[in-house]
């Protein structure tokens, strides 16, 4: 048989046959389709297809046979080989899972039934065809799937299942009623045997960081398609196009690879992917998410003490790589309000083979007290010289920041949110269970500390499933809202400036969360329990509490027996509670925030080094 491929070139059956030397003789059989010019006796010779390149063995071809008189003639004794037989009652067949043209199919296997073509869907919509096997019993029901009878069939000849315009050709089993037959399509419930697996980055063999999206299926199904998308913070992946970045997978099909450049301007973000896999018919069904892997660079810790010799530790969880090999990457601090620079300016990044991480640590020598013994400062850290790393480009390191000179205002107060309740400063608990949106905390000082919370029902309860955190015009929202089996939090930064004086951590499964805003007072949102309810701890230092407000506050409150809590000032806690209660369009969660120029810390300068000097503004 003779046939086109998709550039016009003529295509025939070939057998060659080739003995392999290394340290016996031995005869092997290549056959597959090639031009019918590099058969002719003046074409091109082709060169042996396989692994003799390997071991430094010779192999030295001894024939070369093309046919083109049926299909698969290369398998009826050319070359000396013997004939093919095949098992009684079995027939070859095309076998392509999601073939784009029911004729264009360049896969064969061997069925012990019937060949089938199926005509059937992608999760776009697109039509596709599936080629395959069939039992003779399903025949009937493939026949009839298809509303329109044109494309979906049986047939029990040799490589009959290619063509959309034959009949079926597997008769359809008698029957004693004359009652239409019941069409029956097995309902689609294809589950993961378990979670799916995010590797951690690697490079491949062209130099680029790659990650894997690994799953398991045990499904016999081949009209099974696997949806992998990729998500960061909970929100979906972007790609270069700024289209969500999905993959497509058949049935056969277990892993998804993700290029790390698509995470350009998404560091310091927890990565995921989630599979959710879909028959030909029927409703997509549930997906699974991965386990999270955080990108970017780790600065620990995240605030240093004045006066106190001690180093600071960066921790690049992707590979950092250059296009030149020769350099690397380098990174040196300085203090934002005075410029000073606190070491030597260059620090570069090593690999930890014990790790399998990029490593710099930097050592910081006693910091002065200066003007920011009162009100904290940030140490900023920034890439000196441009390698080309294109993962890093335009990043921004985390900031580590500066503590109070004054040991006093390391003294905190703690407030909790845990299951409605709130155990405020003195220790005294109210209930906020019924109440949708609170204001949890503020502050009457510059820059405004705030704490909001969101409340919804899950299941027969109320939870509390999103928490926004504001310092001045920098503000971080997490949320859980909606979520009710796999507990993503989607981590939202609603910063409208390039202020960014809070700093957040987040351990590797992203569900614990330590959010400190400049001062040192900090905030931890637990998401590890059994349901989405958030555990959320503040602790204020002495310098937030100038009085503050909110349902933490700095009441006094006494339990009286058959009236409850009631305030120093006289206030009842229900009155109180609605005060501090907000109307859903009032809350920072439907506002969102606006910049504030009075609510501002600092104009941020960096500092850089140029060779031994030590140059400061504000780009870089």
């Amino acid at each position: 048989m003779a046939i086109e491929n998709e550039d016009q070139i003529e295509l025939v059956c070939y057998i060659e046959k080739y003995e392999t030397s290394n340290g016996q003789k031995t005869s092997l059989y290549n056959v597959g389709c090639k031009p019918l010019n590099f058969c002719s006796s003046s074409g091109p010779v082709l060169p042996v297809i396989g692994k003799r390149s390997a071991s430094k063995r010779i192999d030295r071809t001894t024939c070369h046979e093309c046919c083109s008189d049926k299909d698969i003639c290369n398998l009826e004794g050319h070359c000396g080989s013997k004939s093919v037989t095949l098992p009684v009652g079995s027939t070859i067949c095309y076998s392509c899972p999601l073939a784009m043209d029911p004729n264009k199919c360049n896969h064969i296997a061997l069925c012990d039934s019937a060949c089938s073509l199926k005509q059937t869907r992608n999760l776009i919509g697109q039509p596709r065809w599936t080629h395959g096997c069939s039992e003779k019993s399903q025949c009937a029901t493939i026949a009839q799937s298809n509303p329109q009878g044109v494309c979906s069939f049986c047939c029990d000849t040799e490589l009959c299942n290619h063509n959309c315009t034959i009949k079926s050709t597997i008769a359809p089993p008698t029957t004693t009623t004359t009652m239409a037959p019941t069409i029956h399509i097995a309902p689609c419930k294809v589950r993961l045997n378990d979670n799916p697996v995010l590797s951690i980055p690697y490079i491949n063999q062209d130099g680029d960081v790659k990650f894997n999206c690994t799953f398991r299926s045990s499904t016999s199904r081949i009209d099974v398609v696997y949806k992998v998308s990729w998500t960061v913070d909970g929100h979906p992946l972007k790609n270069r196009n700024g289209i969500d970045e999905v993959t497509l997978l058949s049935s056969y099909e277990h892993v998804a690879i993700l290029d790390a450049y698509n995470l350009n301007g998404n560091l310091n973000k927890m990565l995921r992917c989630k599979v959710e896999p879909q028959c030909s018919i029927g409703d997509p069904l549930p997906g699974s998410h991965s386990n999270g892997y955080w990108v970017g660079i780790k600065v620990s810790p995240q605030r240093i003490s004045h006066t106190v010799e001690q180093n600071i530790t960066l921790v690049s969880t992707l590979p950092v790589i250059s296009s030149d090999g020769l350099h690397k990457l380098y990174v040196g601090p300085q203090i934002e309000s005075t410029g000073q620079n606190l070491t030597a300016c260059k620090y570069p990044f090593e690999w930890d083979p014990f790790t399998r991480k990029y490593i710099s640590t930097i050592p910081v020598l006693s910091i002065l007290p200066h003007s920011f013994y009162k009100t904290s400062d940030k140490l900023f850290f920034r890439q000196l010289k441009d390698l080309n790393f294109p993962i890093f480009r335009n990043y921004n390191l985390p900031i580590v920041q500066i503590g109070s000179y004054d040991a006093r205002h390391d003294v905190s107060h703690r407030c909790e949110l845990k299951e409605g309740h709130v155990n405020v400063f003195d220790n005294s608990t109210l209930d906020a269970s019924a109440y949708s949106y609170l204001e949890l905390y503020q502050t009457n000082s510059t820059p405004t500390i705030e704490v909001q919370v969101k409340r919804q029902p899950c299941g027969n309860k109320n939870c509390s499933c999103a928490i926004i955190v504001r310092e001045g015009n920098d503000a971080v929202q997490i949320d859980t809202c909606g979520q009710t089996t796999s507990i993503i939090p989607e981590v939202t930064y609603l910063s409208n400036t390039s202020e960014k004086h809070m700093s957040m951590q987040q351990t590797d499964d992203g569900l614990f969360f330590l959010v400190t805003v400049l001062s040192g007072s900090n905030i931890t949102v637990n998401l590890t329990g059994s349901d989405p309810d958030m555990h959320v701890v503040l602790s204020i230092l002495d310098q937030d509490k100038n009085p503050p407000g909110g349902i933490c506050g700095n009441e006094t409150w006494l339990y009286i027996p058959g009236i409850g809590n009631v305030a120093s000032n006289g206030q009842k806690e229900p009155e109180f509670l609605k005060a501090w209660t907000l109307p859903q369009n009032a809350s920072m969660f439907k506002t969102g925030i606006s910049f504030d120029q009075n609510n501002s810390i600092t104009d941020i300068g960096y500092c850089k080094c140029e060779g031994p000097k030590i140059s400061c503004g504000t780009i870089i």
